[in-house]
């Protein structure tokens, strides 16, 4: 008897989004018996074999996030001069303006107290134009006045942008903790730290704003160390995030202040030392 062996064939070289083959080798063999035309009896094995294979698969990627096409999100834009320019032989750059539109902006203001004590005006518009607004740097003005220099990130038709406008030191900001330690139980003693957050907003200007502020709570992946949210004194328009943090959509009239409370509790083994990142 003679037996013939299917031999496996190693994949071509190349790129390749996601191999299909299995990552272990999966091997079945499966042995016949034929009649020949001589009566002699012929024996063929087969041999199946699945070869393991790198995943090759990965996300796009730019070299230089710089580049025109890193830029443009791969997408293919064009823009047209408004007409003919004269480019002087003397190896200086000049500008050709290309573009110009004016956009609706929604203004709000932001403050991060745990950060800084300060409020800044930010302005959010959206892009309905067909062209997309590309990354780069932008000179921003403020009733035609220059505020700051800011860098634009890439937004496609009806994307949102956000745009800083700078500080405004007619909203005053202050911020406050004062942690109160107590101790809990009676032969395993816990120390528990309750601590309470005041920001105040104050509201110098002669029109009421919104204003979002930031803060957080702790977070921890000891499990001998607990942290519990105790209470606010405004709602949350977010909760807090995978990294604690949160924030409060608030509208303060005109010469107002704005107090804002926030209180939890970090309760750990006795004698342990806190500190954070």
């Amino acid at each position: 008897a003679s037996f013939d062996e299917m031999q496996p064939v190693a994949p071509r070289p190349g790129k390749s989004k996601r191999s299909k083959m299995p990552k272990k080798s999966n091997v079945k063999q499966s042995v016949s018996r034929a009649s020949g035309p001589d009566s002699r009896q012929q024996a063929v094995s087969q041999t199946n074999l699945a070869i393991e294979a790198p995943n090759f698969y990965r996300t796009d990627y730019y070299s230089n996030p710089n580049l025109p096409h890193a830029l443009a999100k791969g997408m293919d834009y064009q823009w047209d001069a408004i007409g003919p320019f004269t480019i002087p032989a003397n190896n200086t750059q000049i500008r050709i303006p290309l573009y110009s539109k004016t956009h609706q902006a929604t203004s709000f203001y932001e403050t991060t107290p745990v950060l800084e004590e300060m409020a800044y005006l930010k302005a959010n518009l959206k892009n309905t134009e067909e062209q997309a607004i590309l990354q780069g740097s932008a000179n921003i003005f403020l009733n035609k006045r220059y505020t700051s220099q800011s860098q634009l990130r890439t937004t496609i038709k009806g994307g949102s942008l956000d745009l800083p406008l700078g500080a405004d030191e007619n909203i005053r900001i202050k911020h406050n903790i004062t942690p109160k330690q107590r101790k809990d139980g009676l032969l395993n003693q816990n120390e528990t730290t309750d601590y309470s957050v005041k920001i105040e907003v104050g509201n110098y200007k002669d029109k009421p704003i919104q204003i979002r502020v930031f803060d957080l709570i702790p977070k921890t992946n000891n499990t001998e160390i607990d942290i519990e949210y105790l209470e606010s004194s405004h709602k949350f328009a977010s909760e807090p995030n995978a990294n604690g943090v949160l924030y409060w959509d608030v509208e303060i009239p005109a010469g107002k202040t704005e107090t804002i409370t926030l209180k939890y509790s970090i309760t750990r083994p006795k004698n342990w030392k806190l500190w954070g990142k």
